[in-house]
């Protein structure tokens, strides 16, 4: 016998596909809901089989590129194209907070989410970190703001305020971040950065930030002397003297 349930459910993912091909000015997360909303009025057995918009989105979004005739797989940063609601967030704003390019016309993208500025206003310690390990292909890394908001010794309160695509790790690329950041949240006034201890992040938050307290993280230090130990081939004799 049909599942009458997984059946309708599909024929409203259908309809989502071409909506997203059709009304290319309509976010796809608004048509999702506008589609399968109503079945959730139709009981439990609809209700177990309707998606979560997250699940159901890559052939949706697939579809809304298409019809955009967006590059799928750019080759460099200034090829990628969003979509007008690619990046939406749920109350309307835009994820992609910043779209600019440095001294070498590479491009840069910083990303947050709709509390990002009032976590920068707000905020007096923030942790900067990168990671080359995660991310776009067309990027040479990730970087983070993350904001400390009253954390006490029973509770931690970070919070990520932006994530930004950097094309390289050089002085000039972190200057152009920070600068572009400033000017879309001329509020944001560290008391304290931390940071790990890479030279050029460094020297440039020294020269954005003149007046802020500025100093290395003690985790990335941790790690730092954990490599130098292996460097040094001193692994064996730090596990077997603790006075090390």
């Amino acid at each position: 016998m049909p599942n009458v349930a997984e059946i309708e459910v599909k024929m409203k993912l259908e309809t989502c596909k071409k909506r997203a091909r059709d009304e290319t000015s309509v976010p796809v997360p608004q048509i999702f809901q506008e589609e399968l909303s109503e079945l959730y009025q139709k009981g439990y057995d609809f209700v177990a089989k309707i998606p979560t918009y997250s699940s159901a989105k890559t052939p949706l979004c697939r579809e809304r590129r298409k019809a955009l005739g967006a590059t799928q797989n750019p080759h460099n940063a200034n090829d990628i194209q969003f979509a007008n609601d690619t990046l939406m967030l749920f109350n309307g704003e835009n994820f992609l907070r910043l779209d600019f390019q440095n001294d070498q016309d590479n491009r840069i993208l910083v990303f947050g989410g709709e509390e990002s500025q009032y976590l920068l206003e707000n905020g007096s310690t923030f942790f900067l970190d990168g990671t080359v390990k995660s991310g776009w292909k067309q990027f040479a890394q990730i970087y983070t703001i993350h904001v400390d908001l009253r954390s006490t010794e029973t509770e931690t309160n970070v919070y990520p305020a932006l994530f930004a695509f950097l094309p390289d790790k050089r002085q000039a690329t972190y200057i152009a971040m920070f600068q572009e950041v400033k000017r879309w949240c001329s509020k944001w006034k560290p008391d304290i950065i931390k940071l790990d201890f890479e030279a050029a992040a460094i020297n440039s938050c020294m020269l954005e930030f003149p007046s802020s307290t500025i100093s290395g993280c003690n985790f990335h230090f941790n790690q730092c002397l954990w490599r130098k130990i292996q460097e040094m081939g001193l692994i064996k004799e730090y596990k077997r003297n603790r006075t090390i």
